[in-house]
């Protein structure tokens, strides 16, 4: 078994991406999905009336809104150092049932902590997950047999997942070192900033991810990552070239 995760830069792009794999048989108790909500542009996938605001470490609302399609059961999380959240899956069902252990502290305050026990990620990269969830992105994992793992991978591909690797050496570029659960929320205004500045760098049009490529012909670049259910610490990479 492994777990696949890709990071997008909307829901659309991820829940797009979840309904292709249901129509392929994959179960919708394997898919994970988390979307920043920040900007409160999906607030019509969860009918309720409440607001949800980051620290409160509450679910409000579970019923899915019309067009949701494979992602049903979405509920609102309010997570430490990201803030409203758009969720469903077994990382949904482990961050609000504390499964993911006592020593992780609280449910919604430890996502690192839950990818890491949930899906079997590489802490590194849970903590740049959490950092791109928490700038405005949408992550989607997928719990697979071996034997599906290339066919679900290029599923995932197929709707332009974020390159992890450009994405976190952009951000310590400037300064960033981890994800930080007790830092303040973003802004509406600042991830529309964010993902302004992402666009004007070419990083949502593929342009500086074609400098690296060719820079790097022979690695490609990974924008879908397996991580092996048992045994081996060392994630999989999924090659685009």
């Amino acid at each position: 078994m492994q777990t696949l995760v890709a990071l997008y830069r909307s829901f659309d792009q991820a829940n797009s991406a979840m309904d292709d794999l249901v129509r392929e048989g994959i179960d919708r108790s394997a898919i994970s999905i988390m979307a920043n909500n920040t900007t409160g542009d999906y607030d019509r996938y969860v009918k309720t009336e409440d607001a949800v605001k980051a620290g409160e470490g509450a679910v409000v609302g579970a019923a899915a809104g019309a067009g949701i399609g494979a992602a049903a059961l979405l509920g609102m999380l309010a997570v430490p150092g990201i803030g409203p959240v758009l969720a469903a899956g077994p990382l949904a069902a482990a961050l609000v049932g504390g499964t993911i252990g006592a020593a992780a502290g609280a449910p919604t305050g430890a996502v690192v902590a839950a990818f890491v026990k949930t899906n079997d990620i590489e802490e590194e990269d849970a903590d740049i997950y959490a950092e791109g969830l928490r700038r405005g992105g949408t992550l989607l994992s997928v719990q697979v047999d071996d034997s599906l793992a290339t066919h679900v991978s290029a599923i995932l591909e197929k709707y332009d997942p974020i390159d992890l690797d450009q994405e976190a050496h952009t951000w310590r570029e400037r300064g960033w070192d981890r994800f930080n659960e007790d830092a303040q929320p973003l802004s509406h205004e600042e991830i529309a900033e964010y993902r302004m500045t992402r666009a004007n760098m070419g990083l949502d049009n593929g342009e500086a991810d074609d400098h690296i490529e060719q820079d790097n012909a022979d690695e490609g670049t990974y924008r879908v990552r397996s991580y092996p259910r048992q045994g081996r610490s060392q994630p999989e990479h999924h090659e685009v070239l």
